[in-house]
C-alpha cells in the first residue's frame, strides 16, 4: 500500500522530527485496526511540526483510501458498550444545553446513534458517519442518518444551529478543511462541541509510545494550544474548555489494556467470565479535551 506524506494543516510547513517511529505490521493491519474498540496501538509514524507543534502521523494512507476503510468499518464490540457511552454522552448533553437549549443539530461521526438516541423534542437531530453498517443500525432506530464524510455531507450553509464532534476531529485526513465546512454549515453564532484525546496531558506525556489514545486510525495528536490554534484559524472563537466525565464499563477498560501484555490478557478473561455487565467507573478524562466554540460572525 503506498503512503503519503503530510505537511502540517495549521502552518503549512513540511518540517517535523519525528516521535514515535512506524510500528505497523502488516500482517496484522487489516480493518479490524480501525475499529473504535480496537485495543492494539500499532501506528503509522507520529511526528511533530517544527514550526507551530502539531503532531500527526506522517506517511500515512490518502483520503480515499481510509474513506474506502471506514465504510466498511463494522464493530460490534463498540456496539455492546451502548449503555456506558449513552451515559458518557448524556454528560455531554448537559454542557451542552448550557449554551444552547434546542434547535438543529448534526452529530458528525454519529455511529450506531447514541448520542441522537438522548436527544429529546427540543432538538431536530442528523448524523452523519462514513461506516454503512454503524449508520444503517442508526436509520433502524428511526434517525437521519447519512452515510458520508463532513465535506461531503448532503446540507446547505447556515442550516445548524450546533454541530456535535465527539473523537472525530484526531481520525480526518484534513482537520483545518473539516472546521472550515463545520463553520459553513453553521448559523451565525451557531456552536461546535468537540472532544479530542489531549496529547498534552501528563497522563500521555507518561505513557508515551503507550498512551491507549495511539491508535492506527488516528491521524492527528492535539493539544490544548494546537486545538485553539486551529479553531481560531477556521472562523470559531473558544467559549469553554473543559476535561470531559467518561463512564466505561470494567469490560472496555480491561479489553483497551491488553496490548499491555500478558497480565492484562489474563485480567480481562477473568472480567469476561464474571457478571460484572453493570459495573463501570465514571471520572474526569484527565486525558482528553472538550471545547465548546462559537463561530465567529462573518
Amino acid at each position: 500500500m503506498e503512503l503519503v506524506d503530510v505537511r502540517c494543516p495549521i502552518c503549512g510547513s513540511g518540517r517535523c522530527k519525528v516521535l514515535y517511529p512506524d510500528s505497523v505490521r502488516e500482517n496484522n493491519d487489516g480493518i479490524l485496526r480501525f475499529r473504535q474498540s480496537d485495543p492494539n496501538n500499532t501506528t503509522r509514524r507520529i511526528v511533530k511540526c517544527e514550526v507551530c507543534g502539531l503532531v500527526y502521523t506522517s506517511p500515512r494512507e490518502d483520503e480515499e483510501t481510509l474513506e474506502r476503510i471506514y465504510l466498511r468499518v463494522e464493530d460490534n464490540d463498540y456496539l455492546k458498550e451502548q449503555y456506558w457511552k449513552i451515559k458518557t454522552l448524556k454528560f455531554n448533553k448537559k454542557i451542552l444545553e448550557c449554551y444552547k437549549d434546542g434547535g438543529r443539530l448534526l452529530d458528525v461521526g454519529c455511529g450506531h446513534g447514541f448520542f441522537l438516541d438522548i436527544l429529546d423534542g427540543k432538538w431536530d437531530g442528523f448524523g452523519i458517519d462514513p461506516a454503512i453498517s454503524a449508520v444503517n443500525i442508526a436509520r433502524q432506530k428511526g434517525h437521519r442518518a447519512f452515510v458520508s464524510t463532513l465535506e461531503n455531507a448532503p446540507f446547505k450553509s447556515d442550516y445548524f444551529d450546533c454541530i456535535t464532534v465527539f473523537h472525530v476531529l484526531e481520525h480526518v485526513s484534513d482537520p483545518k478543511r473539516f472546521l472550515k465546512k463545520a463553520n459553513q454549515l453553521l448559523k451565525d453564532d451557531g456552536l461546535i462541541y468537540l472532544e479530542v484525546p489531549d496529547f498534552g496531558s501528563a497522563i500521555a506525556r507518561l505513557f508515551k509510545r503507550h498512551w491507549w489514545y495511539i491508535m492506527r486510525f488516528h491521524t492527528y495528536y492535539f493539544t490544548r494550544r494546537t486545538l485553539d490554534k486551529i479553531l481560531r484559524k477556521t472562523g470559531f472563537e473558544p467559549l469553554t474548555w473543559l476535561k470531559p466525565t467518561k463512564t466505561w464499563g470494567i469490560k472496555y477498560i480491561t479489553w483497551k489494556l491488553i496490548h499491555f501484555g500478558e497480565p492484562f490478557k489474563i485480567i480481562y478473561e477473568i472480567v469476561e467470565l464474571l457478571p460484572l455487565s453493570k459495573i463501570s467507573i465514571t471520572i474526569k478524562a484527565y486525558d482528553q479535551i472538550g471545547v465548546v466554540a462559537r463561530k465567529v460572525r462573518s
